[in-house]
């Protein structure tokens, strides 16, 4: 399980994914530090970076046990999880070669990019191009 430290309790997933990308650097919104107790005192990841989308999913399983990665992907598609003054936000998808993870974060205007997302990272069970196909889209139906 991977917590966060919650504003207020989620009322559902969407809810709960604008409470992890809150983290403002730049030109991007990364997620909040994350921990590996509910008490959040023992750091799992620290703040302003990039996630897996492995871990997001383990974040939506904590809270909402019956999440499926078909609901977070939408959901990751069209959320707006920060208002940067009423700049449009969208999601960025690329490929850490550090942790060999397919990671996101949400960019501040413009629209939805990728940056070397297409290869298959080792270190997870997911790959890109496979979660898109789960609600029938296509890296070239995301971008722009």
């Amino acid at each position: 399980m991977i917590y966060i430290e919650l504003t207020k309790p989620p009322n559902d997933l969407r809810d709960l994914i604008s409470q992890l990308f809150q983290c403002k650097r730049d030109e991007e919104v990364y997620a909040v530090e994350t921990y590996n107790d509910k008490d959040c005192t023992d750091s799992q990841c620290y703040g302003g970076k990039m996630r897996s989308f492995d871990d997001v999913f383990e974040i939506a399983k904590t809270y909402f046990p019956l999440a499926d990665e078909k609901e977070l992907v939408e959901i990751l598609i069209d959320i707006k999880p920060f208002d940067c003054n009423d700049y449009h936000t969208s999601l960025y998808i690329a490929n850490c070669g550090s942790i060999n993870k397919p990671t996101m974060s949400f960019l501040i205007g413009g629209g939805t990019y990728r940056y070397y997302a297409e290869d298959d990272m080792g270190n997870s069970n997911y790959k890109w191009s496979e979660l898109l196909a789960l609600v029938g889209k296509t890296y070239d139906d995301i971008e722009g």
